[in-house]
């Protein structure tokens, strides 16, 4: 203690160079005692984890600096810090709220058999966007919007949360609508005997989509407004953080642009690997232009009769990996197409990170991020399985309403091939109406918030107000799934 008094008047005192060297030397001598005081070898001492400067050393390291490398570095707060891990129920629990806050309002002046779930939709619509996107959705005409009368014939054949299609019966294409005289367990009986399932969302859901940060008011508004919230758990990898529309600021390697969708994509799963792999049984992954009917999702995932090889029943449970998806051709084979998403489960998503990232095309910059992923997981020998019903018809499709139901097959290259393919595997051609399921997961290009809106509205008949122009074109007399 004296020595040490002793040293720090000194430092304190004005001295000639000789001094300042037998100060240097003073000191030397004391650090040096002090080590072999305390029995500690010199080679081995480490900062003391209590001392303020170094806390905020390490804090500095692990906020500023990536976790780990790619695609393991981790999210960042809205400040820039990495470590952050977003609550992937927050989108679910604030829409919840909001609505509970809102029906306390209006409980005072609207009949009790208002659906207030669906109309709430509209309400948002007004609060996040200007007049125009609400007057484009609910006061354009049916059919005389982006969707077309077609599309519109489509959007109604599609059905929001019934048990999957039923078979052909001899031959004749019958839709379970032309049954609605018959009791549905007792057709199921008849024609596509299954067991019977208390509840089709037994699984947990994660729903992750990829967007950035100029599309949060846009794209990513209308996806949280309209479908997000049904998710189990969302997130929307971006390039700024924020917890209110499920926003993770995501970094990858390289820039962030379209050319480099593979790489966003690594880290993607990278990320939902690292935090949320055990919190969920299936994930989905998609694009901000996608509107996904989560509750058609849930019920393709719970079907494993259509395609019981692809998805096979408690295939967590008896570790079989499954990735399911729209089959694009490709080399002689085929892929699953990014455009309308797709689907893991907790075994694909381990194998994918643990066995085929860290070597398959590590730094590739590419936009065909479906495409890769796909040639990642057939690396280690699992494919693309299929998402057909039992009819052979899509649920998974890459098109908007319209071009999905007037397209052919004979006036688009890419497609023209895609329709060929999907005709090989199912054992018969089929274009326009007749090719998409009626349990449809979603509609895919729906580039702005109104298309989103729009094409919800209409699926959804009571999401605008009873006297506007949709809602009386689609007045029903009984409340449709929600």
């Amino acid at each position: 203690m004296c020595a040490k008094i002793i040293l720090s008047a000194l430092t304190k005192l004005r001295r000639p160079p000789h001094c300042r060297i037998l100060i240097c030397l003073l000191t030397t001598a004391w650090g040096l005692f002090n080590l072999f005081h305390q029995n500690i070898n010199p080679s081995s001492v480490e900062p003391n984890p209590q001392h303020q400067e170094f806390k905020e050393f390490k804090e500095f390291r692990s906020s500023y600096e990536p976790l780990a490398p790619h695609p393991h570095a981790g999210a960042r707060y809205p400040d820039g810090k990495y470590g952050y891990v977003a609550d992937v129920t927050a989108v679910r629990i604030r829409h919840f709220q909001l609505l509970h806050a809102w029906k306390q309002q209006r409980k005072n002046y609207v009949r009790e058999d208002d659906d207030d779930d669906a109309l709430f939709i509209s309400h948002l619509m007004k609060t996040t966007f200007d007049a125009e996107v609400y007057n484009y959705t609910c006061e354009t005409p049916v059919g005389k919007g982006m969707e077309g009368e077609e599309g519109f014939k489509l959007i109604h054949k599609v059905k929001i949360g019934r048990r999957p299609p039923l078979p052909v019966v001899n031959e004749t294409v019958w839709q379970i609508t032309e049954f609605r005289n018959y009791k549905e367990s007792e057709l199921r009986g008849k024609l596509h005997p299954i067991k019977e399932q208390a509840n089709l969302s037994k699984h947990r859901i994660l729903c992750a989509l990829y967007t950035y940060d100029k599309h949060h008011p846009t794209m990513l508004q209308a996806a949280v407004n309209t479908w997000a919230w049904k998710c189990d758990g969302f997130l929307a990898a971006s390039t700024l953080t924020n917890e209110t529309l499920g926003a993770v600021d995501l970094p990858h390697l390289g820039n962030e642009t379209y050319g480099n969708m593979w790489q966003k994509t690594r880290s993607i799963w990278g990320y939902i690997y690292d935090n949320y792999l055990e919190d969920f049984d299936y994930f989905w992954l998609g694009g901000d232009d996608f509107l996904v009917y989560v509750e058609n999702l849930r019920g393709i995932i719970e079907d494993h009769e259509s395609n019981p090889k692809d998805n096979p029943e408690n295939s967590n449970e008896k570790y079989i990996p499954v990735f399911l998806g729209q089959h694009i051709p490709n080399m002689g084979s085929h892929y699953c197409g990014g455009g309308p998403g797709y689907v893991l489960n907790r075994v694909a998503v381990k194998a994918l990170v643990t066995m085929s990232l860290p070597s398959c095309s590590v730094e590739t910059v590419v936009s065909a991020e479906d495409r890769f992923i796909s040639n990642c997981f057939r690396s280690i020998g699992i494919p693309c399985g299929s998402v057909t019903d039992v009819n052979g018809r899509q649920r998974f499709t890459g098109m908007p309403p319209k071009q999905l139901a007037t397209f052919r097959g004979d006036s688009d290259r890419f497609y023209s091939n895609v329709y060929r393919y999907w005709g090989e595997e199912t054992g018969r051609f089929k274009w326009g109406l007749d090719s998409v399921s009626e349990q449809l997961s979603g509609f895919h290009m729906l580039r702005y918030p109104p298309f989103i809106h729009r094409v919800h509205a209409l699926q959804y008949p009571r999401t605008c107000p009873p006297d506007s122009v949709v809602g009386r074109a689609l007045s029903v007399s009984s409340k449709k799934s929600f």
